[in-house]
């Protein structure tokens, strides 16, 4: 989905434009990482006090059902979530000693999981692809 401003997605879908949506997708994008339901509610909470974490929630998962939001599991065994309206196919690399998270994506990849899917004629709706294991930064310093 092309990057259109969130009114004219909203409006467009038959959704309401509310301050909480328009100052979720601001914490969101000017975020440079990912954050969990609880990170975006802090944040709201900092602006408009009184604004509920059940909101926060019935937000993210009205952005991710958009396609505005990608959500993921980096193995924290909580959601996360980040700003992504081009829905560009990525995943994760989870630095296991050190926390770091690296984006990565490749035609191949996508090429590959679609053939997989085929072969047993199973139809995805989305991938979430986290690898766990240890970055250059923390297998130099082990080393």
């Amino acid at each position: 989905m092309i990057d259109r401003a969130l009114p004219e997605v909203l409006r467009g879908r038959g959704y309401r434009v509310t301050p909480q949506r328009v100052l979720v997708r601001e914490i969101l994008q000017r975020s440079a990482g990912h954050l969990s339901a609880q990170d975006v509610h802090a944040a709201v909470q900092a602006r408009l006090p009184g604004v509920e974490l059940s909101t926060i929630y019935r937000v993210l998962e009205l952005f991710v059902r958009l396609g505005l939001v990608a959500k993921s599991d980096l193995g924290e065994g909580r959601a996360v979530y980040e700003w992504c309206p081009e829905h560009a196919a990525h995943h994760h690399l989870i630095c296991e000693h050190c926390g770091g998270v690296t984006h990565f994506g490749s035609p191949r990849l996508g090429a590959l999981i679609a053939a997989e899917c085929a072969a047993v004629h199973f139809e995805p709706r989305d991938v979430d692809l986290a690898v766990a294991g240890t970055c250059r930064q923390c297998r130099s310093a082990s080393g």
